[in-house]
């Protein structure tokens, strides 16, 4: 959800309390409470919605940085054992090959970690035996293995789920559209007969249509005076 809409969501939030609250001061427009019930209904799928799209990707962020975490844990030793062993051997290339800081890993792209372990396991395996005095064994590099498929799977999900979240932003885009249709061209018109009877009302609507940018703590458009702000008993 942009700034915009959250925005925006706060607004429809204000303007659906104080509906609810005034439903006996706008029964002299029975089509009233038809749109105003559609509008809450709109609200509600808004709210679901973002609710969604926050879940597709959180859960499995987070999952990504668990893998990615495991990941460099099982790199680090046998990069660690293949380094040494290719000084001890006067291996220069292999040496800087093995060559890998934790710091630089965690700023790599997943793809080119992802690599860089791939990489670094095939090189060990190369050396088989060669390195078991190092402390790099069979089961060592399973291990690797292993946790190089658990990031790639991890990866692989939060792409999806990222696929998943921005179709779920065009959905969210047309509830917006079709809130902000409700209010416009249905609760404002409507409002203009209330007020007639209700002025008040009319005032505490005008100002609950106000969208405040919570962002940056202040509103959009300037409020209304403080006695339209008032609350207006049911």
């Amino acid at each position: 959800m942009t700034n915009n809409q959250e925005n925006k969501r706060g607004m429809y939030s204000t303007v659906l309390t104080l509906l609810k609250a005034n439903t006996g001061k706008t029964g002299s427009v029975p089509a009233f409470a038809a749109a105003a019930a559609s509008f809450e209904t709109t609200l509600a799928q808004i709210n679901a919605k973002e609710k969604e799209r926050n879940e597709r990707t959180t859960g499995k962020m987070e999952t990504r940085d668990i893998a990615e975490a495991e990941l460099i844990d099982a790199l680090m030793p046998v990069a660690g054992a293949l380094a040494a062993y290719a000084s001890e051997t006067n291996n220069a290339e292999l040496k800087e090959k093995a060559a890998v800081k934790i710091s630089v890993l965690e700023r790599m792209r997943d793809l080119d970690l992802l690599d860089k372990a791939k990489a670094i396991s095939g090189y060990a395996q190369e050396q088989g035996d060669k390195l078991v005095p190092y402390g790099v064994t069979a089961d060592v590099l399973a291990a690797l293995d292993q946790k190089c498929s658990a990031f790639d799977a991890a990866v692989s999900e939060l792409s999806k789920g990222k696929v998943e979240r921005t179709g779920a932003r065009s959905t969210l885009n047309d509830l917006f559209d079709e809130a902000d249709d409700t209010l416009k061209n249905k609760l404002d018109n409507m409002m203009k007969v209330i007020r007639r009877n209700e002025p008040q009302l009319g005032i505490a609507y005008d100002a609950a249509r106000v969208i405040k940018d919570l962002g940056a703590g202040h509103t959009v458009k300037q409020p209304a005076p403080a006695a339209a702000r008032a609350a207006v008993p049911a």
